[in-house]
This record gives structure tokens, sequence and C-alpha cells, in this order.
């Protein structure tokens, strides 16, 4: 598992995951917990 924190973060600084945005500031932490999804699709 990896992990990245962050500190000093400006505020209004913006942070997107999953299609959700939402502002941060102060110290983040950013988890990796799975594996990337890999998606197959036929060429065109």
């Amino acid at each position: 598992m990896g992990r990245l924190r962050l500190d000093a973060v400006a505020p209004g600084t913006l942070l997107a995951h999953d299609g959700e945005v939402t502002e941060v500031e102060g110290e983040v932490t950013l988890e990796r917990l799975t594996p990337a999804l890999t998606v197959y699709r036929p060429p065109p």
C-alpha cells in the first residue's frame, strides 16, 4: 500500500477523487488501497 502525505496545502486547493471535487487545506494524506482498475476495450 502506498501513502503520500502533503503538508501546508494552500486553502482552496481542489482535490478530485471518483468524480467528486472538494476543497482542502492544511495536511492531506492520500492512500492507495487497491491496485488500479485495468480496462480493456476492443480496437476501434
